[in-house]
């Protein structure tokens, strides 16, 4: 019988790029009106708490916590920054989640390479998208953090949308090259299938999964 996984999504979970609506204003409360912040970040864990709940009752399998925090120069916030205002609240909502059973995601686009002991400090099972537009090698960030957390993405978005072939297959097959070996990886997109993405291009990608495997 197949066996089918429903994966549940939660946004805006933490402070992140998109939860700020004023720039100048989101900097000047980390130094005049950090208290603020932080009550901020706390009602988000503590939504993502319930919402999560909510759904494994429903019968999720996976919550999917997607906040981009980085842009493909680095983080949104300085790394000083990251772990007062983020990460400790990172370290409520995540336990909370996988004791109620959830195995969860966390998406972030960008570089997060400056950030990355931090960012997988709260232990969620896996890691997204690993974005190689943002210079995040798989290869390296298969080192940092090998037995810690899973991997999951890192085959080039903007190629599967424009081609050729030849660069989606170079992609694909870094990823499973540097990945795959010891396990804790998981083959996917650096993002998500969008809209307008040509059929073709991923079919070509699974394609290339299944030339791997045979090898």
């Amino acid at each position: 019988m197949s066996r089918y996984w429903w994966v549940g999504i939660i946004a805006s979970s933490i402070h992140a790029i998109d939860t700020i609506t004023d720039y100048e204003a989101f900097a000047i409360d980390l130094y005049e009106r950090p208290a603020e912040l932080h009550a901020q970040a706390r009602a988000m864990s503590d939504a993502a708490i319930v919402q999560g709940r909510a759904m494994r009752k429903a019968g999720a399998d996976f919550i999917n916590l997607v906040s981009d925090v980085a842009y493909n120069s680095g983080p949104f916030i300085s790394p000083v920054h990251f772990r007062e205002f983020v990460t400790p609240y990172m370290h409520r909502h995540i336990p909370a989640l996988k004791a109620e059973g959830l195995l969860v995601i966390q998406h972030s686009d960008g570089n997060l390479m400056p950030i990355v002991d931090d960012w997988i400090a709260p232990g969620m099972h896996a890691l997204h998208s690993l974005d190689p537009m943002a210079g995040m090698d798989i290869a390296e960030v298969k080192r940092r953090t090998y037995g810690r957390v899973a991997l999951m993405g890192n085959v080039q978005c903007n190629l599967l949308q424009d081609g050729p072939l030849s660069a989606i297959r170079a992609s694909a097959r870094y990823c499973l090259e540097h990945a795959s070996p010891g396990g804790g990886y998981i083959f996917s997109t650096s993002n998500t299938i969008f809209p307008g993405m040509p059929l073709a291009h991923y079919e070509y990608m699974l394609e290339v999964h299944q030339e791997f495997q045979r090898t």
